[in-house]
């Protein structure tokens, strides 16, 4: 009976472990390809971004940052109903980023969704003070003309 006991608290503590070990290993490997789609958009190559961008979503279907750049593609191309897409996709993997909030708000405004927009703008509670110490700025954070970023340490944040 013992012996069947320590199997079973053995597998109990490595199948999570394992369970953990492929989830980051998919969450980088979307990073690495999220970041080669970020790098064409720099170079306005916008179709090869997006497919870079949906090959980094369907690696790691929980990563909004792959969803908040391909909005920022679609919002480069002015396509704002798929931005809008992609930016509620990110809002609701990850709410309490006031940035995807922003850019859904505007993305909703230049759809010609006022009310949409306007929740979207109010929700996050922001002050200017915080914008302007975490970006150089209230113009550089707020600005519709930001390019999507790259990840640059991949094993940072690995949880969704």
């Amino acid at each position: 009976m013992g012996r069947y006991f320590k199997i079973v608290l053995a597998l109990a503590v490595m199948l999570p472990a394992c369970d953990a070990f492929v989830c980051s290993q998919s969450r980088i490997k979307a990073i690495e390809i999220a970041n080669k789609g970020v790098e064409l958009f720099t170079n306005r190559s916008y179709e090869a971004s997006e497919r870079e961008l949906r090959l980094a979503i369907q690696t790691d279907p929980t990563y909004e940052k792959a969803y908040y750049n391909l909005g920022k593609v679609y919002q480069a191309q002015r396509k704002w109903d798929k931005a809008i897409e992609a930016f509620e996709s990110a809002v609701q993997k990850s709410p309490d980023n006031a940035n995807f909030h922003y850019d859904l708000g505007e993305a909703y405004l230049e759809a010609k969704q006022l009310d949409k927009a306007e929740g979207a703008l109010k929700r996050p509670r922001i002050s200017i003070r915080s914008c302007s110490r975490r970006s150089g700025g209230w113009g550089s954070s707020m600005s519709t003309k930001r390019s999507p970023k790259k990840r640059t340490r991949p094993c940072a944040r690995l949880s969704s």
